[in-house]
């Protein structure tokens, strides 16, 4: 009896709020399957979440064949019935855990004069080296490609963030510009290429300057992304894989772009984040995913995600955020990986690290017609 009278107050609850409630008849169960139809139920659940006193719970929604899946950190049969009843969609609920962006941000305390550079700062506490920092000094590239690790001084110079670049990207209008994830930080940052020297408490030597942040998408129901103003001409084009290649002399390769593409589920992806490396054991769990990414002190619903795991590999680790999510294509003529197809752009893990959410490149490119921009050979 008593489920029923919380049942009824959640109704009462939404009728008030004007949300719609979501009916079970065989038309809107195959509405739920176009893509305006699922972007509007999908809106709709973390407001029925909280009336429902999930909302603490909440990790992952997406739809599928007319089905609501709910990922809850904690399952509860009691308020799973209460959002059931409500909603009045088939929903499977299933236990996730909590993701968190893939950024990596370190806390500064002034130890150096004024006069030193403003990037001259003692970390507190020591920022432990990861695994590919070795990786960090032949990474002062004169252009901007994806997969290099990209720092910012915010919040007052309190705190250095370290991120990863995407690719170039390309404007309605043409122009490039270097994506990364929106959360690494707000319009106006100013981003450098270079890495965090954990030994000195500074950066690298030669920072190469990366643009200044704009376009930034971070917000409840929105894609996770953002773009730096730089001058084109020191963006490339490819994408750089940040692991030693067999015959490549120099310890890099680079992979050139053919574009978007979507891989469903069951297909591989290639990740890059700066700080993890190249890595192509993720496989497609989820198409059209949103989250609730924790991102410091806040938490946002993110969406217009795809989320790829590993059985056995680290494929992401914070600081991967930003870096370019990609899928081997065959290009006539060309080395089978030297062409990509661009999938996404890193934007959260689970604590594992075995499991990555990225923003899904066509979705960005469905929204606001931005584009990764395609290499020159195949235009």
């Amino acid at each position: 009896m008593t489920h029923i009278k919380r049942t009824a107050t959640i109704a009462t609850a939404l009728i008030a709020l004007s949300l719609p409630l979501i009916t079970t008849t065989n038309a809107h169960a195959d509405a739920l399957e176009a893509t305006q139809a699922t972007q509007v139920t999908l809106k709709q659940v973390p407001t029925i979440a909280d009336t429902a006193h999930l909302d603490a719970q909440l990790s992952t929604w997406s739809v599928s064949n007319g089905t609501l899946h709910i990922g809850l950190t904690k399952l509860d049969p009691v308020t799973q019935a209460a959002f059931t009843a409500v909603s009045g969609v088939r929903t499977d609920f299933h236990q996730e855990e909590q993701y968190v962006s893939a950024v990596k941000v370190t806390q500064l305390n002034r130890l150096r004069t004024a006069s030193s550079s403003p990037y001259a700062f003692k970390a507190t506490p020591p920022d432990m080296p990861s695994n590919s920092q070795t990786a960090d000094a032949p990474w002062a590239h004169p252009v901007l490609a994806g997969g290099m690790r990209i720092t910012s001084i915010q919040n007052g110079g309190s705190t250095i963030v370290q991120c990863t670049s995407s690719k170039a990207w390309v404007y309605n209008s043409g122009t490039r510009f270097i994506a990364l994830a929106g959360h690494c930080g707000p319009n106006g940052t100013t981003w450098n290429q270079t890495y965090w020297d954990t030994i000195q408490g500074a950066v690298g030597p030669n920072p190469l300057a990366a643009g200044t942040e704009s376009n930034r998408r971070w917000a409840n129901n929105d894609v996770d992304f953002a773009a730096t103003s730089g001058s084109s001409s020191n963006i490339s084009t490819e994408i750089l894989e940040t692991q030693p290649a067999t015959g490549a002399s120099s310890g890099v390769q680079y992979h050139s772009s053919t574009g978007a593409a979507r891989v469903p589920v069951g297909g591989n992806v290639c990740t890059d984040g700066s700080f993890t490396g190249w890595n192509c054991e993720g496989v497609i769990q989820v198409n059209d995913l949103c989250a609730n990414v924790v991102e410091g002190t806040e938490t946002v619903h993110v969406c217009g995600l795809d989320k790829a795991t590993s059985a056995s590999s680290v494929i992401v680790q914070a600081g991967d955020s930003g870096g370019p999510v990609v899928t081997p294509v065959t290009v006539c003529g060309a080395p089978s990986d030297y062409y990509v197809a661009t999938v996404g752009i890193i934007s959260a893990r689970n604590d594992a690290g075995k499991t990555v959410l990225f923003t899904d490149a066509l979705e960005v490119g469905s929204r606001f017609g931005w584009q990764p921009y395609v290499a020159a050979t195949l235009q």
